[in-house]
């Protein structure tokens, strides 16, 4: 019964709105693990977060599974994983974005005449967490909270070009094996998937041309937040014919400002800047 009790006063800080005490204490790994960027061993981590090094362990097994961080197995050092990389960029994507971006969406929707959606990265990829239909008869849809794939959707292919690979590896590998059974064939998809990819780090634009949707066209530019990393992205869609595809088109340019706008209130560096330097 004692030991119960115990377990019970680990758990539980008290009824209401006390919380979860077995939460917040695994959360000061989280931190300790958070004040240095390079792999840390167990007993550091241990010490920075004033905690028993085998309690430690008990926690970073459960952190393991979930994703949340990885364990070098030549080292034993233990590093952020996946799921908490994923964490971050979608809470840097999302923070206050889809306040101010509201009429900055539906303002390049008026002057297009197209659909725009917003998009950060989320837990399970890229979504939609924002969306301006056209007022057109023919409206190109997308759907809030939808997670886009990588290898045929502009907002997808924006994202991919600008995460890690290790975060876009495992959905790529995925889509792939949806698409072909042969080993050869994938190999190739992926080559030139990541082609293109350069490609769109080098013209701030990507591009789908119904590959997504049938008939439906779709250009993405980034959000940039105060380090310069891509935090969010704006998507114009339309049927073919609606606007000029093209990286270099009117329709590219006036997402282009859009995109510069936002980011200049995410506090992103001006490119002016570093052209200048």
């Amino acid at each position: 019964m004692d030991d119960d009790k115990a377990v019970e006063n680990e758990l539980v800080t008290g009824a209401g709105s006390n919380g979860i005490k077995a939460v917040e204490t695994g959360m000061q790994l989280l931190v300790a693990l958070a004040q240095d960027n390079s792999p840390q061993m167990l007993k550091a981590l241990a010490s920075r977060a004033d905690m028993h090094p085998a309690k430690a362990h008990r926690y970073l097994v459960s952190f393991l599974r979930t994703g949340l961080v990885q364990r070098d197995p030549e080292t034993g050092y233990y590093r952020f994983g996946p799921l908490a990389m994923q964490i971050g960029v979608a809470a840097l994507g999302s923070l206050n974005i889809v306040r101010f971006a509201a009429t900055e969406v539906g303002r390049l929707r008026d002057e297009l005449g197209v659909t725009v959606a917003l998009g950060v990265w989320g837990v399970n990829g890229a979504t939609h967490v924002l969306i301006e239909e056209s007022h057109s008869l023919i409206i190109a849809k997308s759907r809030l909270g939808s997670i886009l794939p990588l290898l045929s959707s502009a907002t997808g292919r924006m994202f991919a070009a600008h995460l890690p690979e290790f975060v876009i590896d495992p959905i790529i590998d995925a889509e792939l094996n949806e698409r072909t059974r042969s080993a050869t064939a994938r190999a190739k998809l992926r080559t030139e998937f990541y082609h293109s990819l350069e490609e769109i780090r080098r013209d701030g634009v990507s591009r789908a041309m119904g590959s997504f949707s049938p008939g439906i066209h779709a250009l993405c530019c980034p959000i940039r937040d105060y380090r310069g990393t891509v935090a969010a992205s704006l998507t114009i869609l339309a049927p073919a014919g609606v606007f000029d595809p093209e990286p270099a088109g009117p329709a590219a340019q006036v997402l282009r400002r859009a995109t510069a706008r936002l980011s200049a209130k995410m506090g992103a560096p001006d490119p002016e800047d570093k052209k200048a330097r």
